[in-house]
């Protein structure tokens, strides 16, 4: 596919009616037991504000070719790589998930055998966040 036919394709988007339909759709039909709050996460992270994320970093590439300003800042690299690391997350977390959500349960029942309510906190927000697959990237060493 020429560049020509990708930017074709990609201009699509902003056109689309029922991109939520399709895109729960596309997702349903390769992950089907995926939980809905997953499904939603990677819509937002795919087709919503990761679309937003990589045309934000494309036309400041662009725009430091053509008006002069810097190339792509931290913050606007940080965004789309932000949606990225997500997908990944998902990708990984559907077919293999379940370990590490199993991890963090058999972590859990410990704490509720401890009493330790702070660990058992953070062991539930943790558990949130493998479902949600909101976790964000490591941060880049200096």
């Amino acid at each position: 596919m020429t560049r020509k036919q990708k930017l074709q394709k990609i201009a699509r988007l902003s056109n689309f009616d029922g991109i939520r339909e399709g895109a729960t759709k596309a997702l349903r039909r390769e992950f089907p037991n995926a939980p809905q709050a997953m499904i939603d996460t990677a819509i937002f992270h795919v087709y919503v504000d990761g679309v937003d994320a990589v045309l934000d970093w494309l036309v400041s590439a662009v725009d430091s070719i053509t008006e002069g300003t810097p190339l792509p800042d931290h913050s606007t690299t940080w965004h789309l790589l932000y949606h990225v690391y997500n997908w990944f997350r998902f990708r990984d977390l559907i077919p293999s998930g379940s370990q590490e959500l199993l991890d963090l349960i058999e972590g859990l029942e410990e704490c509720v055998n401890d009493d330790d309510r702070d660990t058992m906190r953070d062991h539930m927000k943790r558990i949130k966040d493998v479902i949600e697959a909101t976790r964000p990237p490591p941060s880049p060493e200096p």
